[in-house]
């Protein structure tokens, strides 16, 4: 039975074997020079724990471009997608698996964990995923609402309280190699 994106992603974390672990949803797209490029970032930077990149949002017939503020005609952002990283296998170790409770913004919740974790990170200028937006994108039509992400944010925000962490977490830009507002 379908139990949701992090379901199987947590399937897969606990099958993988090597090193290093990419996620890509069936309907997305690795550009050819992807991993080569993380990579050598990786053996440049062998603190790193997540290494991602741009992402590129590509329209398909009956696909709808979101309402982004797309950094040029390339149609590229820096965004939180899980496709666009690439992970040391430890890291989730130190952060946890995917909130399987979660059938939307499970990735939201991932990063935001990371970030509170002070997870070695960098955003890199180069584009690591091609998005593909089409009529059939389970996020299709869905109410913001759907998504959950104040519930996700609210979750985060009581682990810091808890923890006695009161001050913001670094922000996406902060990770971002070019530097981005």
């Amino acid at each position: 039975e379908n139990a949701g994106p992090a379901a199987a992603r947590n399937r897969g974390l606990r099958l993988a074997r090597g090193e290093f672990v990419g996620l890509l949803d069936a309907d997305d797209q690795w550009p050819p020079d992807k991993l080569r490029i993380q990579l050598e970032r990786f053996r440049a930077e062998p603190e790193l724990e997540v290494v991602c990149g741009r992402i590129r949002y590509i329209q398909l017939e009956g696909g709808e471009k979101p309402n982004l503020q797309f950094e040029g005609p390339g149609q590229t952002v820096r965004h939180i997608h899980l496709g666009c990283g690439l992970f040391r296998r430890a890291v989730f170790e130190k952060v946890g698996l995917f909130d399987e409770a979660l059938r939307f913004s499970e990735d939201h919740d991932w990063f935001l964990r990371a970030r509170e974790r002070d997870v070695k990170m960098v955003i890199l200028k180069n584009v690591t995923l091609l998005y593909r937006l089409h009529s059939g994108n389970m996020t299709r039509g869905k109410d913001s609402q759907d998504f959950l992400l104040t519930a996700v944010l609210k979750k985060s925000l009581d682990r810091r309280r808890q923890a006695g962490k009161s001050g913001d977490l670094k922000r996406w830009s902060d990770y971002d190699e070019a530097g981005g507002a």
